[in-house]
């Protein structure tokens, strides 16, 4: 890109001076100044967005009679809004990553809050307390469903009763515990 610049940077020494009109470089260098902003840019659709950026720019040296080249300015001029957006690109995102393995960057764990903690104690009291209510054969298929996590044939043939009775003790705690 600075070769490119270079060679417009010479053309700017042959050109006699002229006053800038910002309507008349719009109106001949538009196009051309978006192809050549969508060849050089990481994003091709931010051409758009550096080259208003490039108009608005220029704006400032309307009607100034000291410029050698106009055409020079208009890629100048874009090539530092380019650089610009690129640098406030990358400001921008680099804030949103962290390493994994940096220790500086570690994720805040979540940690509970004590009425959570409050909470959930006493929900685990009021569960047990059911269960201990219930009666002995109803409690023990219970438990050796959800605690040791055995099936509803293997909880028949370990009791000696049938699916369908672990499936009433199973039914009857559940009515239990979800019972306010």
């Amino acid at each position: 890109m600075a070769a490119e610049l270079n060679e417009v940077t010479y053309e700017s020494e042959r050109s006699p001076p002229v006053t800038l009109s910002v309507r008349t470089l719009y109106e001949q260098y538009q196009r051309p100044l978006l192809a050549w902003l969508r060849q050089r840019l990481s994003v091709a659709s931010d051409a758009d967005d550096v080259a208003q950026e490039t108009w608005i720019r220029l704006m400032r040296y309307e009607g100034a009679s000291d410029i050698a080249s106009p055409k020079s300015m208009l890629y100048t001029v874009a090539a530092h809004v380019a650089c610009d957006q690129e640098r406030m690109r990358r400001a921008r995102h680099g804030a949103q990553h962290a390493s994994i393995d940096d220790e500086e960057h570690e994720l805040p764990a979540h940690q509970p809050s004590i009425e959570q903690i409050v909470e959930s104690a006493e929900a685990y009291r009021n569960v047990c307390r059911k269960i201990e209510q219930l009666p002995p054969k109803c409690r023990r298929v219970f438990l050796l469903s959800r605690m040791h996590g055995m099936t509803y044939p293997q909880i028949a043939q370990h009791c000696e009763i049938s699916v369908k009775m672990v499936e009433k003790h199973i039914s009857h705690a559940l009515l239990v515990l979800l019972k306010g």
